[in-house]
């Protein structure tokens, strides 16, 4: 899996290291996809390789598909399924979903859940 864009922050003696790839989800395998679940495997990295305090290594799918477009998905009903997975819609959450990868924030997927 080779993302397409590494965003990277330095904040004084700490840098935050982003993997993120624009990936549409139509013909995706839910969240057990492996390019959704490259953001368990970067911690792994990080964890065991990297072991350094002040680096922190994070991935995102952005994806261009709508969230009512991969209904077919069973286990895709809730918002914060999606944050909680690393997966942030640009469209669909076009004001926000920047800051959802950068602060981990789900104060868009409260204010969205059923």
């Amino acid at each position: 899996f080779y993302p397409d864009f590494i965003l990277w922050i330095v904040e004084g003696s700490k840098q935050h290291i982003y993997f993120l790839d624009p990936h549409g989800l139509m013909h995706a395998k839910a969240f057990q996809d492996e390019k959704i679940q490259f953001h368990k495997t970067i911690k792994t990295i990080q964890q065991q390789r990297l072991n350094d305090p002040d680096v922190t290594l994070d991935s995102y799918i952005i994806s261009p598909t709508s969230r009512d477009k991969i209904d077919h998905w069973s286990d895709a009903k809730d918002p914060k399924d999606f944050l909680n997975n690393h997966v942030v819609f640009m469209y669909d959450d076009k004001e926000f979903y920047i800051d959802e990868m950068l602060t981990g924030s789900t104060t868009f997927a409260q204010l969205t859940t059923p």
